[in-house]
């Protein structure tokens, strides 16, 4: 039995290389315009397969084209898009801007006032500091001027008198008593008087 089975086996092998090699042949001589087999393969003409390679070409053309129009309309839209956010954002720029130069005017306004202020503030400063200045010089000099010094008041002679006041007796004071007879109040004087 291991004589047929190697027999087999090899027989196989020679069979298919026959048919491989018969099949190449018959195809490379059906190439080319008709081959000498006059396109009995199917394989007549390269206007057929001229015309598949040209679909094909177009099919992935349009497929390439319907893409790209896809991609287009996303950017399109994305770009519309950032265009609606850069113009806010330039009017909120805008705006920004204006505040802040509002603000830089309003700033300078009062360090200007500040620096007046101050200025003045400085001016009085040095004014007085010259005039103490000028009021010490005066004083800490050897000499000095008979009108800086002020003069001592003239001791009085006589003494102050007190203001003159008139003496009254004291007035006892009046009270009103009722009396019978007569109903009503009589005035009476109860003190010792004159």
């Amino acid at each position: 039995m291991g004589e047929f089975a190697s027999k087999g086996v090899g027989t196989g092998a020679l069979t298919t290389g026959i048919i491989g090699t018969s099949l190449a042949g018959l195809m490379a001589l059906n190439q080319g315009n008709g081959g000498i087999l006059g396109g009995l393969l199917g394989n007549g003409t390269n206007s057929q397969q001229e015309k598949i390679s040209a679909l094909m070409t177009e099919n992935t053309l349009l497929k390439s084209n319907a893409y790209t129009d896809g991609q287009l309309k996303d950017t399109n839209s994305e770009i519309c898009g950032l265009k609606t956010e850069v113009a806010v954002q330039g009017q909120q720029i805008q705006c920004l801007e204006k505040q802040m130069n509002l603000r830089e005017e309003i700033t300078n306004g009062k360090i200007a006032q500040v620096a007046l202020t101050a200025n003045n503030g400085i001016d009085k400063v040095s004014c007085a500091l010259n005039c103490l200045q000028q009021t010490v010089a005066g004083i800490s000099s050897t000499y000095v001027p008979a009108g800086k010094v002020t003069p001592l008041p003239a001791p009085n002679p006589f003494p102050p008198v007190p203001p003159y006041y008139p003496f009254f007796p004291p007035i006892p004071p009046v009270t009103q008593t009722p009396t019978v007879n007569g109903g009503g109040t009589e005035a009476t004087n109860t003190g010792t008087g004159a």
